[in-house]
């Protein structure tokens, strides 16, 4: 994997850890309504990253990739808004996610409706 590759790699997580605090404090687990608005948002910026990954791969200079980068990290945040999700909220529910089992099967679920691969 190339330095851009890897840059872009970790650009997702810059993005959505770039407004939460140092300290995360115990977050309200997501009720089913919120999950699938999360899901949803998860699938959108997968679509982004994979989308984005080959030209930014493909950057011949470190301008041409933040350039990228930047695009890219745009494009999360419009889908942040259209589901009316903040940052910190998408970062809260992937640490929950990361945490409790029972709600990341139920995620899980949702994801596959989502993407069609049940």
């Amino acid at each position: 994997m190339n330095t851009l590759t890897q840059r872009f790699a970790g650009m997702t997580l810059a993005l959505l850890m770039a407004l939460v605090p140092a300290q995360i404090t115990a977050q309200e687990a997501p009720d089913r309504a919120e999950l699938e608005t999360f899901a949803e948002a998860y699938v959108e910026i997968g679509e982004v990253r994979a989308e984005m990954s080959p030209a930014l791969a493909a950057a011949e200079t470190a301008e041409e990739a933040n350039a990228l980068q930047e695009q890219a990290n745009d494009r999360m945040m419009s889908i942040l808004e259209e589901n009316d999700m903040t940052v910190d909220r998408y970062s809260a529910i992937t640490n929950i996610l990361n945490s409790d089992e029972e709600l990341r099967a139920e995620f899980e679920e949702i994801y596959a409706e989502l993407t069609g691969t049940m």
